[in-house]
């Protein structure tokens, strides 16, 4: 069994969810609410489906243009983060910190199709 306190704090997530849940499906939709962003060109892999690797490489935003860029998109709820292999950032962390400072109720998933 799940001690009281963690019960509790698992029934206030799923109000929290149910609340914004309705809130979403009952408000007008502000925009931007998705964003699509590329952090890095980098990647150490090769794969055949891809070739992101076979790009010239870019500069990658800085940690503050992102931050600037976190607290100007407020209204977003949906953020894809990719790019080559975004673990190759040595400022991955900080950029975690910046996201949810500003973007606290953010769904986000990492994952490679690969």
């Amino acid at each position: 069994m799940r001690p009281l306190a963690a019960t509790a704090s698992h029934h206030g997530r799923h109000a929290r969810l149910a609340a914004d849940l309705l809130r979403a499906a009952c408000a007008p939709v502000v925009l931007p609410f998705k964003l699509t962003l590329c952090l890095t060109w980098r990647c150490n892999h090769r794969c055949g489906i891809c070739a992101i690797w076979q790009r010239r490489k870019g500069r990658e935003m800085s940690v503050t243009e992102l931050d600037r860029l976190f607290a100007s998109a407020r209204s977003v709820s949906w953020l894809d983060l990719t790019g080559g292999e975004i673990i190759l950032r040595n400022d991955l962390a900080a950029i975690a910190t910046s996201l949810r400072r500003h973007l606290d109720r953010l769904a986000l998933q990492l994952g490679r199709a690969h």
